[in-house]
């Protein structure tokens, strides 16, 4: 990989097995061994292709035979444990299909078509022993799992399973040797005091240089005929955009968007000469024109789905692409966390003296506060409170029914019903927890008594309130 090599030759060295390039070179800081390290710890910043060089590294030393098994897991996607079992046991045996015989009836798991569902830690070592002893009856199997975007992982709550995995080696007594490699952008106290017992041994990727982002657009852009002058103007490109953006693939779109314009200005000869005239000029043109172009560029550099030479002042308030029926419930879910349960009564009645009390234009700032919600500490500053599905579900119903939604908005009768099926209730839940606007606080078995906190912040809800023109002040309890 360019770039890259220093960093793939280490990996591979690390994992037991011989790297392509030569181990000699200085960067090198660990010897090759024939056995992967326990603990390796992948860390950089996003967009320098820890990722990519991960899967290499595992496939090389797939294809010399120093670890037989791998798996590679994405945590991305990983919301249960079961998941992570399933994902690890698949890649290394994806012929086998049967669980262990022998589980504890405490522990037994409901039987599957793959036999890889429904697994706990028991289950999942007792297949990867089966697994291990089925087919090595000598040889001590190497086994490679990489967990990449492990900062999932830990916010997810399984720190006690990956702390599980790291100790395979040393408290369970099976004849294999489990390396895992862990890729994050960053080493946070957490993760640092987490693996800190197990010393694992760390490879960093550093940001790319000027050069190695030249070389990387060269060899993706195909510009090798108008190589020389290409890499003059990345490097002027870089020089004006460098701390503006967040990664090298945001300056890569830039180079994209402006990359018509180097075709325009690019000499038929190719360039190759920096002494010729030609080049001289097209050089010229081509930083003159760029500079002109530049401020637009920078400008859209957020709004990708606008062109450059289509761009506008105008200032148009972004949109929330989501379901009608996903807005209302995010509107419910910080009605539920931040207005006191108590106060359902009063705020979510459909009572014709409520809706005459809010026609008349009272809200509940105007009324007088006593002493003790005086000194009380507002709820936004104590954060949202945890709310079981079911109040969720009426304040949705209630504010459903006294909303009055714009003609522009273009509802049909089905958006605007008050009862929601229990297959469309679940759907919506999980695209919001998805997306990080609710956090399910009870357990994942648990579907009788389910429990969810709101995570979106007022701004982001009083987007959504004008967006469908809702009376969000109407509702929410301005006293707590």
């Amino acid at each position: 990989m360019l770039g890259r090599a220093a960093q793939l030759a280490e990996l591979v060295a690390l994992m037991g097995g011989e790297p392509d390039v030569d181990t000699t070179s200085s960067e090198m800081h660990e010897p090759m061994t024939s056995v992967g390290y326990p603990v390796i710890v992948v860390h950089g910043y996003n967009s320098t292709g820890k990722s990519s060089c991960v899967r290499t590294a595992l496939e090389a030393v797939k294809q010399a035979n120093h670890a037989m098994y791998t798996a590679f897991v994405d945590c991305t996607t990983i919301y249960t444990r079961r998941q992570v079992f399933t994902d690890i046991l698949r890649q290394i045996d994806p012929l086998a299909r049967s669980q262990p015989d022998e589980l504890l009836p405490i522990f037994q798991s409901k039987a599957t078509g793959d036999g890889y569902h429904n697994l706990n830690l028991l289950g999942f070592v007792q297949c990867l022993s089966k697994i291990m002893t089925g087919l090595h009856s000598t040889n001590v199997p190497n086994v490679l799992v990489v967990l990449d975007n492990i900062d999932h992982f830990l916010t997810r709550g399984f720190r006690d399973l990956l702390r599980s995995l790291c100790r395979l080696n040393n408290e369970l007594g099976m004849k294999m040797r489990f390396s895992l490699v862990l890729v994050t952008r960053g080493i946070s106290l957490s993760l640092e005091r987490l693996l800190l017992p197990f010393v694992p041994v760390h490879v960093h990727f550093p940001l790319y240089t000027q050069e190695q982002i030249c070389d990387i657009l060269v060899d993706q852009l195909k510009l090798w005929e108008h190589e020389r002058l290409f890499r003059a103007w990345i490097k002027y490109l870089y020089s004006l955009f460098e701390h503006d953006c967040h990664d090298w693939i945001e300056f890569r779109y830039m180079v994209i968007q402006l990359l018509p314009l180097f075709y325009e200005h690019a000499p038929d000869d190719g360039g190759h000469d920096p002494t010729a005239d030609s080049y001289k000029t097209a050089h010229k043109q081509l930083v003159h024109q760029t500079q002109l172009r530049a401020k637009s560029l920078f400008q859209h550099l957020y709004h990708r789905n606008t062109a450059i030479e289509s761009h506008t002042e105008s200032t148009t308030t972004e949109r929330v692409n989501l379901p009608f029926g996903c807005l209302m419930l995010v509107l419910a879910s910080y009605l539920s966390s931040f207005n006191p349960q108590e106060s359902d009564a009063v705020y979510f009645s459909t009572a014709a003296s409520s809706k005459k009390r809010r026609k008349g234009g009272g809200s509940s700032g105007a009324r007088k506060m006593t002493k003790k919600q005086a000194e009380a500490i507002p709820q936004q500053l104590i954060g949202p409170k945890v709310f079981p599905l079911q109040r969720l579900l009426a304040i949705y119903s209630s504010i459903l029914e006294e909303y009055d939604p714009p003609a522009t908005l273009g509802l049909e009768a089905d958006d605007l019903s008050t009862t929601l099926s229990r297959s469309d209730v679940f759907n919506h839940v999980n695209v919001l927890v998805r997306m990080r606007l609710l956090q399910r606080v009870s357990s994942l078995d648990d579907l009788d008594d389910i429990k969810l906190r709101c995570l979106a912040d007022h701004e982001f809800v009083e987007r959504i309130a004008r967006q469908i023109e809702f009376p969000l002040e109407n509702f929410l309890n301005q006293l707590t």
